[in-house]
């Protein structure tokens, strides 16, 4: 995560695809703490109406 962090340049943004496994996006922690930790700011979920499969998550440094 951190290579990707430092790839990025500065105000750049991250965009995450993970599968949709609890019942509320903000039921799963992991993520969003995941990319703070990695000094990501403004993390955001999104869910699109064709894809209820997954989570987006947009991330910027």
């Amino acid at each position: 995560m951190r290579n990707i962090y430092n790839a990025l340049r500065p105000n750049g943004v991250y965009l995450m695809k993970e599968i949709h496994a609890a019942a509320d996006a903000g039921d799963n922690p992991k993520v969003p703490d995941l990319l703070k930790t990695t000094r990501f700011t403004h993390v955001e979920i999104e869910q699109l109406p064709h894809d209820v499969m997954n989570d987006y998550y947009i991330a910027r440094k």
